[in-house]
């Protein structure tokens, strides 16, 4: 899932640059549903 601001004008098929804070990843295990990291 991802947030974008709604101010931002994308149109389908259009490239864009995504930048990724790494402190708010969370990551889950599949099969538990546990987090992982």
């Amino acid at each position: 899932t991802a947030r974008i601001s709604s101010d931002v004008m994308v149109r389908a098929g259009e490239r864009i640059t995504v930048v990724v804070d790494n402190n708010k990843l969370h990551f889950f295990d599949p099969a538990t549903n546990l987090r992982i990291y």
